[in-house]
């Protein structure tokens, strides 16, 4: 791509309408280092219940995003779990994925994991989230990280196991 910054935006058009925008199409490339190493881990979460009164249930899901390399305030879905029905110390699924795909081979690349709670309507709650690093990983005693929700309460943790 020739865009600023590796970026292109377009705009969408309807075809029965000349000059009458729908909306942005946007496309962002970023420089990928090839590696064959790969990660593989498994979390646990140790959540507080975000049941509304006696509606719903807690049905966390894991999602795992990691910032492009030339704007650290940008994030790209790495990966998104299964929800969780009716748990809050949910055991997500082990996955294994190249250091490519986790974090463009850069251990001190921003991580961003968030825990949702699904619901069939709405919104899906926000139970916490972190930003970290490979290293703050492999440094977190225990493999434990705080997450927090969009107030800066502690809404639970995650655990690598």
């Amino acid at each position: 791509m020739m865009a600023k910054d590796q970026r292109l935006n377009l705009k969408l058009y309807l075809p029965n309408k000349p000059g009458v925008v729908r909306g942005d199409f946007c496309i962002f490339a970023d420089s990928v280092k090839a590696t064959e190493d790969i990660v593989k881990f498994q979390i646990t979460g140790h959540l507080k219940t975000k049941k509304i009164m006696c509606f719903g249930s807690d049905n966390p899901y894991l999602l795992i995003e990691r910032s492009r390399s030339v704007e650290r305030h940008d994030f790209v879905r790495v990966l998104k779990t299964a929800y969780k029905f009716q748990n809050r110390e949910p055991w997500w699924d082990a996955y294994q994925l190249t250091m490519s795909e986790f974090c463009n081979n850069n251990k001190y690349l921003p991580l961003r994991f968030s825990v949702y709670g699904y619901t069939n309507f709405g919104d899906h709650p926000l139970y916490g989230s972190v930003i970290c690093n490979v290293k703050d990983i492999e440094m977190a005693p225990g493999g434990t990280l705080e997450i927090k929700d969009k107030k800066g309460k502690v809404g639970g943790t995650i655990v690598f196991n």
